[in-house]
């Protein structure tokens, strides 16, 4: 039998396959799984894939990336699938051709062009069931970023990614057109509101159920059930609500859906309420800090209660990164040095990093201390810094030693030696000198707007931060619902073009159109608007969590 799960990034596809082959495994089936843990065990297509996600290639054009997914899962298919399958066993796939057929098509290559090549790449092989792990993309967006933060991997980034959530989002519309064209083929399992266990359990009843049927498993070892599970929707009830002077409600069913989330996935209530520095978050945080201390960690940056500085000291030594990151903004002195002199040993690299925007004696030196240990941190946290001191940093890390962090150091220094050195990095480290623009308004640095838009436009969007320009507003229409990072370059932005952007994109990134108002906003209009969109989406937790910090921020409750 020849099992394929599909789905967005965030939608649990890979964890839910490694389920199904281990009920496969218990009841006595010979199991091969393509990407077990996310790794391909065929050498030649795991360096395929490092092709396509390396983003120093992000120059591969589409009709490239496409042929060199192909060649990838071709390899896959000669060297491992097959063979598997001439032993009688069962093959399971996380990510079989059809992913790239749509990602093609997410890129504007023709769909049919590219299926044909597909047919003939796999000569006709096709899994005998598909199972689709559907979930939106504000969800899809969550679930990464919680993954990225446990796994201490939320500063790399991958080549497609550079083109934003929107490719995504038409990805997943890809796949459920084709789970609607072959219904004996594929079986859509929605992955959103339900714990884990629950969502294994039902996708165990689905692929058994449905390969009984085909009679590619006994009847006897189908899972008993109906194959349906109950969904967890909390909402916020807006009956009557009106903001901001109904906010203290708001503000209690908030926090209550966040509580309810601790039975269901306490990495969702630990994740909604980073950065925010309310009573109300504190209390949970105190009663997630030993399930979720990673995210509880990460999630302390900006806070500034007394609870956050004891929460720093008991997890300082679990999680000196994070405690270290969390630091950043505050000034050289009291707690706050100490503590950064404390896990400098233990976490130089984001010591060094929450330095940034200091510039005062105390700070360059920390900074000359570290740098032998954390060169990367360092060129980090002088980041707009236009400086003699600065540069001296920069000219002791030739593009050869740490060039990816020497381009994006360079961010919103517009003078003629930051050229210089941008112009030397283009080409390999495009993506970081791109990382490293800013809102600079100079010709040169419209000149790489022009070029690179189509091929990064996540990038160039946050290029435009803050920008209230015609021709900032007209490369935002450019990139339209391509990268919600179009909404956040609007932040504080009250000009009529900003808020047309905002009306355009609010369906697509409600939460991010709300949250582009900044908290401080606390005009009738911004209030208005984020009535209507709590309104509009009450069980949006990203949406309810940036109306909640405004009221805080603005003194409403």
């Amino acid at each position: 039998m020849f099992i394929d799960f599909e789905g967005i990034d965030g939608s649990g596809k890979t964890t839910l396959s490694e389920v199904v082959a281990g009920r496969l495994r218990a009841l006595g089936i010979q199991v091969y799984h393509t990407r077990e843990q996310g790794e391909y065990k065929s050498r030649i297509s795991k360096s395929l894939r490092k092709v396509v996600r390396n983003p120093q290639n992000l120059g591969l054009l589409p009709w490239a990336e496409f042929l060199v997914y192909m060649a990838r899962d071709a390899q896959v298919l000669e060297e491992r699938i097959i063979p598997h399958l001439r032993e009688g066993g069962a093959v399971i796939c996380d990510r079989y051709f059809y992913s790239h057929v749509l990602l093609a098509q997410g890129r504007n290559l023709p769909f049919e062009r590219a299926r044909t090549i597909m047919e003939q790449v796999s000569g006709g092989l096709l899994p005998d069931l598909v199972v689709y792990c559907d979930v939106d993309i504000h969800t899809s967006r969550v679930r990464k970023k919680i993954a990225d933060i446990i796994e201490h991997d939320s500063g790399s980034f991958g080549r497609k990614g550079l083109s934003g959530i929107g490719l995504r989002d038409r990805m997943r519309n890809g796949f459920l057109r084709l789970a609607a064209d072959d219904p004996q083929r594929w079986v859509v399992v929605e992955n959103v509101g339900v714990t884990q266990k629950e969502i294994s359990e039902h996708v165990w009843q689905v692929v058994s159920s449905r390969l009984a049927e085909k009679g590619l498993l006994p009847a006897e070892y189908a899972a008993k059930g109906t194959g349906t599970t109950e969904k967890h929707e909390p909402r916020v009830d807006t009956a009557g609500l009106e903001l901001p002077g109904g906010g203290a409600r708001l503000v209690e069913q908030f926090y209550a859906i966040l509580d309810e989330y601790i039975s269901i996935d306490s990495r969702i209530s630990a994740y909604h309420i980073n950065g925010v520095d309310m009573p109300q978050a504190d209390r949970l945080r105190e009663k997630l800090k030993d399930q979720q201390p990673v995210l509880i960690a990460y999630g302390l940056q900006g806070v500034e209660s007394e609870t956050a500085w004891v929460l720093r000291r008991e997890l300082a030594e679990r999680e000196p990164g994070y405690v270290a990151r969390s630091l950043a903004g505050y000034p050289l002195e009291g707690e706050a040095l100490q503590m950064r002199q404390e896990l400098k040993g233990a976490a130089p690299h984001e010591v060094a990093k929450s330095l940034k925007g200091l510039d005062c004696d105390t700070s360059m030196q920390l900074r000359k201390e570290l740098f032998a240990a954390a060169p990367e941190g360092v060129l980090a946290s002088i980041r707009g810094m236009d400086t003699p001191a600065a540069w001296e940093f920069r000219d002791r890390c030739p593009k050869k030693f740490c060039p990816e962090a020497l381009a994006e150091s360079l961010g919103k220094v517009d003078s003629s030696k930051a050229w210089k050195v941008r112009r030397s990095l283009l080409g390999k480290y495009s993506p970081w000198v791109l990382r490293g623009l800013g809102p600079i308004d100079s010709e040169e640095a419209w000149k790489l707007r022009e070029e690179y838009v189509g091929l990064a436009p996540k990038l160039i969007a946050r290029t435009l931060n803050g920008m209230d320009s015609d021709r900032a507003h007209d490369m935002r229409e450019r990139i339209g619902d391509a990268a919600k990072e179009v909404l956040d370059s609007l932040k504080g932005l009250a000009s009529d073009r900003a808020w047309a952007m905002r009306e355009k994109l609010k369906g697509i990134f409600p939460s991010t159109a709300v949250s582009s108002l900044k908290k401080s906003n606390d005009s009738e209009k911004a209030w208005n608007f984020r009535h209507e969109m709590v309104v509009s989406y009450p069980g949006d937790l990203l949406l309810l969590k940036h109306v909640v910090e405004a009221l805080w921020r603005t003194g409403k409750l």
